[in-house]
């Protein structure tokens, strides 16, 4: 029996311990509060009655399924016919569409796999936070109790049936844990870490890229600072860039149709009162809403959560302590002084081009071409994760150095008692939205659209994408889209992350060929309004059904009923 205890023991005080505990207390908060009915592959209502973000991610996954493989793999032209697209720019998560994509043939029509990857994401978050604070304290009690609060951290919590793709956080927590625990290892190995975590981030979320190379960047001044030595520097950037670059060309990254450039930077920026701005009501028991320039700002969400932010008073307490009476080594000030320049360069980046406090904003005047190449991830305030983060773990170091570890872990249970208190509200609204059994009803409900989705083998939309928002519920967007996958129909245009270059374009040829009277075969031509629909009534059969306008080169029995009459002046007269 004792060797049986001793055994536990050993792994209880294990990384491997820790990890395997704190990730599977992670899941089981995933599961005690968002359900498991999301974890259904066949339960896609869910993600469809969203109709926004949430509903491009699956639907974006559905289209690159449907198409065939290509070389680079990560090309799809299901959703931009005749253009092929990186997966990336179609919402999708690239690492988990592929996977899912080399075993379609024997998976259900209906497959997601949106739940799998929150719950997966929360383990990780977990048991990742977890290693990171056994490696800090070498306390095992004091890492699970510590690994609770990146669980509900509210810059995760908030990204759920929201941003699915962005909460992939763990792979940040993975950096700063590669650059605590890197410090001596060969050349080699610190090469394969970083390629290994930059190559991950990018077939997570692009925006994991620069935060990872950033925080591998620190990690390599720090080792130039102590060792004199620039070869790590060298081989690390050369390899780690490499493996980035080839792994963004397998993506099909570099496809020449897609801009990577896009508009709203500094829109989607931080608010300098990010640590202690809740910005939703219901995301704080006890803190208020204080103002930001607009809502957009919600992208740079980095409320600490009231737990957090009294561990962080707590903790610059009993840094003054230590440095008042001497007791802080020459290193130790390199380490914190290094780390805080770290947060201060992800702050700015956050804030920038225009730094705001409340409602009060200055424009910092960059170069044009920093801010051409800075707009390629436009949502700037999405890079305060990283110094919410190090602030957590800044504080949750400083409470066990600054008490008895009991006392210490006793301590930190409490403030985890008062930082779920705070954000509960939001979790437990969100746990009440998946928890709910959603049956998506398509607005396109007539048994009539299975006839025509078996006829046709491509759907054409003829207004540009900013008409189409305009006539949104006209168009059934993400309906058509849906209609789509299900019968395996390409689009020439859809929702995307990034403008596709080619697709305006071809748009305005194809529609001068229309206007010519060159319809092609099995294609559904989408009109905005039902004026335009009887205008091209001189020129093909139109028709509609559920609100919608659209024409096809031949007429159908089955779609008599619905058909627009002409005008009594033709459209080619008009011209």
């Amino acid at each position: 029996m004792s060797l049986q205890l001793k055994k536990t023991k050993k792994f209880f005080n294990s990384q491997a311990g820790i990890f395997l505990i704190c990730g599977v207390l992670a899941s089981i908060f995933f599961c005690f509060h968002y359900g498991i009915r999301i974890l259904n592959f066949q339960y896609i209502d869910w993600l469809l009655v969203n109709e926004h973000d949430v509903a491009l991610e699956y639907l974006g996954w559905e289209f690159f399924r449907i198409s065939q493989w290509k070389f680079p793999f990560g090309l799809t032209n299901a959703n931009s016919y005749p253009f092929d697209v990186s997966v990336i720019y179609t919402g999708s998560i690239p690492l988990f569409s592929f996977i899912f994509k080399i075993f379609s043939p024997i998976l259900p029509e209906k497959f997601q796999y949106t739940g799998l990857f929150l719950l997966i994401m929360h383990f990780l978050q977990g048991s990742i936070a977890g290693i990171l604070i056994k490696k800090i304290t070498k306390n095992s009690v004091f890492s699970i109790i510590g690994s609770l609060f990146f669980t509900i951290a509210p810059i995760l919590t908030y990204r759920i049936f929201y941003h699915d793709g962005l909460a992939a956080q763990f792979i940040v927590l993975l950096a700063i844990y590669a650059a605590i625990t890197n410090n001596r290892r060969c050349i080699v190995k610190t090469c394969i870490v970083w390629s290994s975590i930059l190559s991950l981030s990018v077939l997570f979320h692009s925006y994991f890229l620069p935060m990872c190379f950033i925080i591998m960047s620190f990690y390599l001044l720090h080792d130039f600072i102590i060792n004199k030595e620039s070869s790590r520097i060298t081989y690390t950037y050369a390899s780690s860039i490499l493996c980035v670059l080839l792994m963004l060309y397998l993506l099909g990254y570099f496809n020449d149709n897609t801009s990577s450039y896009a508009e709203g930077l500094g829109l989607y920026s931080a608010n300098l009162n990010f640590p202690i701005n809740p910005q939703i009501s219901y995301f704080s028991t006890f803190l208020p809403v204080t103002p930001t320039i607009n809502t957009a700002q919600e992208e740079g969400l980095g409320y600490l959560g009231l737990g957090i932010i009294i561990s962080v008073i707590i903790s610059l307490f009993i840094v003054a302590v230590k440095i008042k009476n001497k007791n802080v080594s020459k290193q130790r000030y390199l380490q914190f002084g290094l780390i805080f320049t770290m947060c201060l360069v992800f702050v700015i980046i956050a804030l920038s081009p225009l730094i705001t406090l409340g409602k009060n904003n200055w424009l910092i005047p960059y170069p044009e071409f920093i801010l051409q190449i800075w707009s390629v991830f436009r949502a700037t305030g999405r890079f305060v994760w990283v110094t919410v983060y190090i602030l957590m773990l800044f504080s949750i170091f400083c409470i066990f150095k600054g008490f008895k570890p009991i006392a210490a872990s006793i301590i930190l249970a409490l403030l985890f008692v008062v930082q779920y208190a705070d954000v509960h509200k939001f979790i437990y609204r969100k746990g009440v939205i998946l928890k709910h059994k959603f049956e998506y009803s398509n607005k396109l409900n007539s048994s009539i659209w299975n006839k025509i989705g078996n006829d046709n083998r491509m759907i054409f939309y003829t207004l540009p994408l900013a008409q189409q928002y305009r006539y949104f519920e006209k168009l059934h967007l993400y309906p058509l889209s849906y209609f789509a996958v299900q019968n395996k129909l390409f689009m020439n245009e859809n929702n995307y992350s990034r403008v596709i270059f080619p697709v305006s374009k071809y748009r305005e040829e194809e529609i001068e060929r229309i206007l010519k009277g060159d319809v092609k075969d099995s294609t559904i031509y989408i009109f905005g309004n039902l004026e335009t629909g009887a205008f091209m009534a001189d020129i093909m059969p139109t028709y509609m059904v559920n609100n919608i306008v659209f024409g096809l080169k031949n007429s159908k029995d089955y779609l008599d009923e619905y058909l627009i009459a002409p005008p009594h002046i033709s459209y080619k007269d008009k011209l």
